[in-house]
């Protein structure tokens, strides 16, 4: 077996899991919705009036100096490079572009094949990122504001600390979308897979906070009724 095959065979394997995992992930999207559901009504299970608590989130974010009418953007330019879909994808077709040419000899010269093979997987790369860039922008263009996005419950998928961005894990709109992250309070470190809800966004970027946050700031508006 030539050390090509070999290659390609790793690489389509590789890949492979990997867009194995995205496309069974996505089966599971209804599920992330409904976790988020029941994370806001564990949360909100509180001896709290609703419009006491609606007061103190509205001025919990003028604290902040975030304005719920303001219209943000999500869109962001195409980078196919940024996009892990871009490698799983491109790793894939190449590895199985060289397998099926090599273990059917349709091409006698290596050379050719492993072109064949590069050109097939840059461009199920980048077709796949495409795709997904255009599927976002379609969802950022839906009118979203930043009041879209304020109370959002939300995961943290990488983590955030001082001074450092990291993403976070959203329901808007019917969408699941990850978005950069940074702590409302710099003085905050939040760890992967920790719940946390939005404040608001700057410059694309989320504002996260902790959900006693929100409830502190709750109890001390209705304190001071």
């Amino acid at each position: 077996m030539s050390t090509l095959l070999l290659i390609y065979i790793f690489c389509m394997v590789l890949g492979g899991v990997f867009v194995a995992l995205s496309v069974f992930g996505g089966l599971f999207d209804a599920d992330a919705d409904l976790d988020v559901d029941m994370d806001v009504d564990m949360d909100a299970d509180f001896d709290l009036d609703a419009d006491a608590d609606a007061g103190a989130h509205v001025d919990f974010n003028a604290e902040h100096g975030y304005d719920g009418d303001i219209e943000v953007s999500v869109g962001r330019r195409f980078n196919p490079f940024v996009s892990f879909k871009f490698y799983t994808f491109g790793l894939a077709f190449f590895g199985l572009t060289g397998v099926l040419f090599t273990a059917l000899n349709l091409v006698e010269s290596s050379a050719l094949v492993l072109a064949v093979s590069l050109a097939t997987g840059l461009g199920a790369g980048l077709g796949m990122a495409y795709v997904l860039y255009r599927l976002n922008a379609s969802a950022g263009s839906q009118g979203v504001t930043s009041n879209d996005y304020a109370g959002l419950p939300a995961k943290i998928m990488l983590p955030v600390g001082a001074g450092r961005t990291g993403k976070a894990r959203m329901s808007i709109k019917g969408q699941i979308i990850e978005m950069p992250a940074r702590a409302a309070d710099d003085d905050v470190v939040f760890d992967f897979g920790e719940d946390c809800y939005v404040l608001g966004i700057e410059d694309g970027v989320v504002q996260v906070v902790r959900p006693s946050a929100l409830l502190g700031a709750s109890k001390a508006e209705l304190g001071g009724d």
